[in-house]
This record gives structure tokens, sequence and C-alpha cells, in this order.
């Protein structure tokens, strides 16, 4: 079975990886908001490290509490969350492709404006010319009128966009855009986490402050800061200390809507 390598993030700290457990991951029966999002994980790794400490601290937090989840399913959970968490902090690093896909509602819309000048003009006299830029070649302009427009309509035929459906075609389209910034990648993963838990455990805590520092609490054992100003020293001897260490007016922002996190 595949083992999924706990990540030591920070060398002579407390997520040392000396003292390591082997846990099979649990799958089964998670809720459904849950299971949709550590689905990933699940087609990868079948088993997992866990360093004692961590799992410890894990097993005294479940302990406060009397949830529907299992220890495994949250080693699950936990362990899905660190490794999208960690993969969303290298995903936007040189690489054009990556940038051009983050950027495509953008190029999109500057395209979808070019489109709509064409079709909606008097007249085709004025088109402006196309270019085409290689990488090796240099840029070859095309400004034929002829050519021009059997260029325009060939691309307008391919969206299978006319002046009747420009507009519902325009928002289908852009619809099916990358909607995420992926410089904030981790944050929406942070986001995802957080309002999956909080709706299915909601109901087993009288308090929401309670809730929040649990869930802040978890995203620690699993070395996932809950504030961008931490560093990954975030655990403390014991589960006490890690529950008040949670700023629960800065984590409820994960709970929120965050616009940010998304191109407009």
């Amino acid at each position: 079975m595949t083992l999924y390598k706990w990540k030591n993030f920070a060398d002579d700290s407390q997520y040392s990886t000396r003292t390591i457990e082997e846990c099979e991951l649990n799958f089964r029966d998670l809720p459904t908001e849950i299971d949709s999002i550590v689905k990933p994980f699940f087609k990868h790794y079948q088993t997992t490290e866990i360093p004692t400490f961590n799992k410890k601290l894990l097993v005294d937090l479940l302990a406060l509490n009397h949830l529907d989840i299992s220890l495994e399913q949250f080693i699950t959970i936990g362990c899905a969350l660190q490794v999208q968490w960690n993969s969303a902090l290298t995903i936007y690093e040189d690489d054009d492709l990556v940038k051009d896909f983050d950027l495509e509602k953008e190029s999109y819309e500057a395209l979808f404006d070019v489109l709509e000048k064409f079709l909606f003009a008097e007249n085709h006299k004025d088109l402006h010319s196309l270019s085409f830029k290689f990488l090796f070649s240099g840029i070859t302009t095309v400004n034929n009128f002829f050519v021009l427009r059997d260029l325009y309509e060939a691309i307008c035929l391919g969206y299978g966009i006319n002046k009747e459906n420009f507009e519902e075609r325009k928002i289908e389209i852009l619809s099916m855009t990358n909607r995420v910034k992926l410089s904030k990648l981790g944050e929406k993963i942070k986001t995802d986490y957080a309002r999956a838990l909080y709706d299915n455990i909601e109901s087993k805590f009288s308090k929401d402050s309670d809730i929040l520092r649990f869930i802040g609490a978890f995203f620690h054992i699993f070395q996932v800061p809950t504030n961008n100003s931490q560093t990954r020293e975030l655990l403390y001897d014991d589960i006490s200390g890690t529950l008040k260490s949670i700023d629960i007016k800065n984590f409820r922002h994960y709970l929120a809507n965050r616009p940010s996190i998304f191109h407009v």
C-alpha cells in the first residue's frame, strides 16, 4: 500500500520525524462535503506516517469532544489537508503554463472585447490587424481585410458565438475558466477544509469559539498555520496550550466569504 510520508517542515522541532508511527487511512463513511475534498489524496495513499507527538495531541483533542468522526478519519483528513496546502505553496513558482492558467479569465475577457467590436461593428472596413508572435521567428502581422474577416469569423465559429448569443456564450465560457487566484490557493484550501469541518461538527459544540479553537488546533497538529504571520512552530506540549494559542478572531475569516481569493 502506498505510504504518505509526513512532511517535516522544521528541523529540530516538535515536528521531528525521529518518533514516527504508521497507520491506515480511513476514507470510509466520511461526510459527503469532507469526502469530496480529500478524494484526491485517497487516490494516491492508503497508509500514512504521523509523529507520535502529533498523534497524541490529536487523541487528546478528540477526547475533549464526542464527535462522529473517528481518530483514523481525522488523521486522513489532516494528512490530506497537509499535502494539499503544502503543494499549493509551490504551484506558482516559475511555470509559464501555470501563470497562463491563472490569468485565463483575464485573457478571455480581452478576447471577447475584440470579438464584440467585430460582431457589432457597423462595417468591417476598420478591422484591427492580428499579430502572431512565434518563439523563434518573430512576429507575423495580418492586416489584409479579407483574411482578417475570415480569421475573426473562424474564431467566432470556433466558440459558437454570434450577435444573438454573444452575452450568453461569453458568460458560459468565462464560467468555465479558473476562478481562484493561484497565489491564494493555499488560503482557498484552508477555507475549504475549515468550512467542511465546521459544517459537520458544529452541532456537537455549545460555543462557536470552541469549534474555531478545535479546528484551529487540528490545523496546527498537521502543521498548517491558521495565521499567515505564524511560523510552523505551532504546537505546545499539551493540547490545552495549543487550543489557547488559536487566534479565533483571525481564524473566523476562513468561514466567511473571501472575495480576495478569487479573480473578479
